[in-house]
């Protein structure tokens, strides 16, 4: 039972970690193509909706 648990308890914490790294590399992408004022929201937008995400 608690080895279950604990599985369950991990997958969460990965996915953060994992959506964690993806904005840490959009936002160093944005960064070498150029900081734009527009484009300084958008790391925010992504965490918020998965649709942007997945372009």
């Amino acid at each position: 039972m608690n080895q279950a648990r604990s599985v369950s308890a991990k997958r969460p914490l990965g996915i953060g970690r994992w959506l964690g790294a993806v904005a840490e590399e959009l936002g160093r992408l944005i960064e070498v193509l150029g900081p734009q004022p527009q484009l300084k929201p958008v790391p925010v937008r992504v965490r918020s909706g998965r649709s942007r995400g997945a372009r």
